[in-house]
């Protein structure tokens, strides 16, 4: 039975059911009434927390992406510069999301309803301000806007275009053009784009990340590293 918010019932146990139950049910289907069953709370504390479903979602996609970033540069990081890390966070984001039937539903819905456009502008923000700081690029801050809304429209109609079967390319294909379309708008030379493109996919090739239930990621066990 539901109870109301009593100080106990947090944002984070929500959080966790919506992760649990937009996996396996999906985010369209799943109602404020299955979140209030699967958390223990009365629906009123839902909405006191997060107003809307698509703010939830975009919580946890947004989540995803930073669990990923982190991952990624706890494997490689300390060897490997950002743009390379970036590229390989791609690899793997794309992967993942795509192997995974029901992630992969999650993220075509959540596309479609354009959450996942309107999440990353904050985040997305953050990541170009990252690179344009670290490699002294000559972008001000409202190109470095535009760039950002850019390149995720590019990867969202992608993924998209991807699962409806209107782009017949390969996974590794589509990825190269993502990331050569966000260097590209950041001004890094063809030369080093492919080298960029070359070491990422030769990295990638070496990991074997997997998405556990619900969106936590886990490097194989016995998965060398690359050095």
């Amino acid at each position: 039975m539901a109870i109301y918010d009593n100080g106990l019932m947090t944002k984070e146990i929500i959080l966790n059911s919506c992760k649990k139950l937009f996996y396996e049910k999906g985010y369209v289907e799943t109602t404020f009434s299955d979140i209030s069953k699967d958390a223990g709370v009365n629906q009123g504390s839902i909405y006191y927390h997060f107003k809307k479903k698509n703010h939830i979602a975009g919580i946890i996609y947004n989540d995803f992406l930073v669990q990923n970033k982190n991952f990624i540069y706890d494997l490689i990081g300390d060897k490997y510069g950002l743009q390379i890390c970036t590229a390989v966070e791609i690899r793997n984001y794309w992967k993942l999301f795509l192997n995974d039937e029901k992630a992969k539903r999650f993220y075509y819905e959540i596309a479609k309803d354009r959450i996942v456009v309107e999440s990353f502008k904050e985040t997305g923000e953050e990541f170009f301000k990252l690179h344009k700081k670290q490699y002294n690029l000559d972008i001000d801050d409202e190109l470095l806007k535009l760039i950002n809304m850019s390149t995720s429209a590019i990867e969202t109609e992608s993924i998209i275009g991807y699962i409806d079967g209107y782009i017949r390319m390969s996974i590794e294909e589509i990825c190269d053009f993502e990331i050569r379309s966000i260097y590209e708008f950041m001004n890094v030379s063809y030369k080093r784009i492919e080298e960029i493109l070359r070491t990422s996919r030769e990295i990638y090739s070496k990991l074997n990340i997997r998405m556990n239930k619900y969106f936590e990621l886990t490097l194989a066990e016995n998965d060398g590293i690359p050095t």
